[in-house]
């Protein structure tokens, strides 16, 4: 007797779980030597090695990488984020003071040099313009 063979997608469903199905042909856990380079990459003395670090963490899943954080927690803390937010609000703080102190200083150097403000000098030579 001749066995029939049914097209695939009129095939029933295998009996595989979501997990496997989503993981099959993929690499499910880093290689050791995978996360030893990227523990190096992010405690680099010059920096973040970011060519290492992007190669080894677009293969990775969301499993991955939460385990890679729970395993190399020291690399991780967060609270330096938090002082890093409040250094950056403090140094734009500054550089707007410090601008709006130059622009003052281009002000007034203006006026010295021309005998009138910028804004002036400006009005006079525009036409049509209501003030």
């Amino acid at each position: 007797m001749m066995e029939v063979r049914r097209p695939p997608f009129l095939l029933p469903p295998s009996k595989e779980g979501k997990e496997n199905k989503r993981r099959k042909g993929k690499k499910i856990m880093s290689l050791p030597n995978e996360s030893s380079t990227l523990a190096k990459a992010f405690s680099g003395i010059l920096g973040v090695d970011e060519k290492s670090m992007l190669e080894i963490l677009v293969k990775w899943h969301p499993e991955d990488l939460t385990a890679f954080k729970n395993e190399k927690s020291s690399i991780f803390v967060k609270d330096k984020y938090f002082l890093f937010e409040r250094w950056q609000d403090y140094h734009i703080a500054f550089l707007v003071e410090e601008f709006l102190h130059e622009l003052l200083g281009a002000r007034k150097a203006y006026q010295s040099l021309y005998g009138e403000s910028i804004e002036e000098d400006v009005a006079s030579r525009v036409e049509g313009i209501e003030r």
